[in-house]
């Protein structure tokens, strides 16, 4: 009888996180969609906590002694638990360092300039609540994650935001700064489609273009929102983008990975890091402009390390805790 309790309980479990997981993949789908037409089943951005938001008063409580912020940041398709799971990086660092860490969940479907306005305000209103406890903020995101909080940047220098006065480092693990070649690629195949005179090739092609604003900014790696409202869709390539300024005093590190070796082959090595291109994660490419981030941040590059594993990877973790250490004037 108890073990089939436990079965039970093993088996509700299972569920839950299966429907976390469908929601945070169909938010990334058409998160746009349903933000629109069924805004129940849409993401909020929001601090995290075992499953639920933090309210103020809990918040509160845990910033009470800690004088160091660290905030991270998803990308697309996934949710908070990836840095709170057994080898998340929140759960190390909470492990490793002397500072409050807290995690933030939204809907990655939507613009990232969209996402970047929600986590400049999020970020505002807390630190407008807690300025006086805080000693220094780093901002770590994957991905997508790195995107957007750029685009917080974007918007809070624009909006001069308190939470810039305290802003110390930024860690950006496989950010497609320049885009992903997935999603051009994905592009430019709805994009042949639409413009066949077969009437099935011309559905199928509408039907990809169904993809949500989030992905569809992963083109290029657009940050304001200007960028993908004036898009010029003949291009299919090509684009000019809004270059967001670097935030004075903050020190900004690029992680980048890629799944090849050293010794490998040209082709395995333009497929980067499995969804990021080498270039891509390094600010360059020949469709758009070089990124700020060139000759001001500190990049760092990891051999036979796939783009779900930079955020999981021991010698990535390794290079994130030290940085953090630095940043917080802590010692490990």
């Amino acid at each position: 009888m108890a073990q089939g309790k436990d079965k039970w309980k093993k088996f509700v479990k299972a569920s839950q996180k299966g429907k976390a997981v469908l929601h945070t993949v169909l938010n990334g789908l058409v998160g746009d969609l349903l933000a629109t037409l069924h805004p129940p089943l849409s993401i909020g951005m929001s601090f995290r906590e075992k499953g639920k938001d933090l309210s103020v008063d809990e918040l509160s409580k845990k910033i009470k002694d800690k004088k160091h912020v660290i905030v991270f940041v998803h990308g697309l398709m996934a949710d908070d638990t990836m840095w709170t799971s057994k080898k998340g990086f929140g759960t190390r660092i909470e492990n490793d360092v002397d500072a409050l860490c807290l995690y933030v969940r939204y809907n990655s479907g939507l613009h990232i300039s969209d996402n970047g306005k929600a986590l400049a305000a999020l970020l505002k209103n807390f630190t407008d609540r807690f300025l006086e406890n805080i000693l220094s903020l780093t901002l770590i995101g994957h991905s997508m994650g790195g995107l957007v909080i750029r685009s917080a940047e974007y918007v809070a220098q624009n909006e001069k935001h308190t939470w810039l006065l305290k802003y110390k480092t930024c860690l950006l693990l496989a950010p497609p700064l320049a885009g992903s070649h997935w999603e051009q690629l994905g592009f430019s195949a709805s994009f042949v489609l639409k413009k066949l005179w077969n009437i099935p090739t011309r559905i199928i092609g509408a039907v990809g273009d169904l993809r949500s604003g989030g992905i569809h900014d992963l083109r290029h790696g657009l940050l304001v929102e200007d960028d993908w409202k004036n898009h010029n869709q003949r291009h299919v390539f090509k684009h000019t983008k809004t270059q967001v300024p670097l935030v004075d005093g903050v020190n900004y590190h690029v992680l980048t990975g890629e799944i090849a070796n050293k010794e490998d082959s040209a082709f395995k090595k333009f497929f980067g890091d499995g969804l990021v291109g080498i270039k891509s994660g390094k600010g360059e490419s020949p469709f758009v402009e070089k990124d700020p981030l060139v000759g001001r941040a500190t990049f760092k590059h990891f051999y036979k390390t796939s783009h779900m594993n930079m955020a999981f990877s021991a010698g990535v973790y390794q290079y994130v805790k030290r940085v953090v250490a630095m940043g917080s004037t802590l010692e490990i």
